[in-house]
Formats: C-alpha cells, structure tokens, sequence
C-alpha cells in the first residue's frame, strides 16, 4: 500500500502546481479552480505531497534509491499532466478509482 500512497502524494503535488501556473490555458473548475485561486495553499500542498511521497520512497527503498525513484516518478507525472490535462483526460475522479484499483491489486499481491 505504501507504493499506492506515494504515487497518490506525487500525483497531487504534481497537480496542485499544475493549477497554479498561470501560463497554461487550461479549464479551471471544482478543486482546480480553488487551488489555482489560492497559490499559497497549492503550493504548501504539493510541498507536503513531495516530502510524503519522498519519505515514502526512501523508507521502502533506502535514501539513494528512494530519492532517484521519486525523481523519476515527479518527471514522469509531470509529464503526464502536461500532456493529459491540456485535453481533459484527467479528472479526480479517474485519479481516485485509480487509486483504489492500485490500493486492491497492491493488497491482493502483498
């Protein structure tokens, strides 16, 4: 389950600065709107999301590991988001059915 909530915390700090960047045309409505109103928040909540996921790693995988892991997850999200959002393929709720599949099939496994 810890490899789940990482991903999770990455995604939503990915996110919440995705929704505060003001250069992207992109639809702001429900939690998008709100976060990219509030940029002090956004920001404090993709800090925290970061940290979390970060220690999430490193606490699975050892310090060197963990940390290269997260880096590679935040450029692969990132990226994600960048392509995906823009076209409306993400939605919180597309985010949060994938995360309970991941949570299911991370406990049937383990």
């Amino acid at each position: 389950m810890m490899y789940s909530l990482a991903f999770f915390f990455s995604f939503v700090a990915v996110w919440a600065l995705y929704a505060q960047t003001k250069r992207v045309e992109h639809t702001k409505k429900g939690l998008t709107l709100y976060l990219s109103e509030h940029p002090k928040l956004a920001l404090g909540v993709s800090i925290v999301g970061l940290v979390l996921a970060s220690m999430l790693f490193v606490k699975l995988k050892g310090l060197a590991i963990g940390l290269i892991a997260t880096l590679i997850i935040l450029a692969i999200l990132t990226s994600m988001v960048v392509i995906l959002a823009p076209m409306k393929r993400i939605s919180w709720i597309i985010l949060v059915a994938l995360f309970a599949f991941c949570i299911t099939i991370e406990l049937i496994i383990t």
